[in-house]
């Protein structure tokens, strides 16, 4: 079963701001959620990490540039 969390607590885990999350959510790149009528959006933790690090790779550099979707 998947985790979720919110736009707010996956920022702080993964050390990013916020708006980086909600403009990945706004190109499509990731899939915002409602758990049980809540109103906050959730994001599913294991399609972050699957979107963000190509899955099987041995290159560390092999990741998703978040700078491409940074609000400026």
């Amino acid at each position: 079963m998947s985790k979720f969390c919110t736009i707010q607590k996956l920022a702080e885990d993964v050390g990013i701001h916020e708006t980086s999350i909600t403009k990945l959510i706004k190109a499509g790149v990731l899939t915002k959620h409602y758990l049980q009528g809540m109103s906050r959006i959730f994001i599913d933790t294991e399609e972050f990490n699957s979107k963000m690090f190509k899955e099987h790779s041995s290159d560390p550099t092999n990741t998703f540039n978040l700078d491409d979707f940074l609000i400026s």
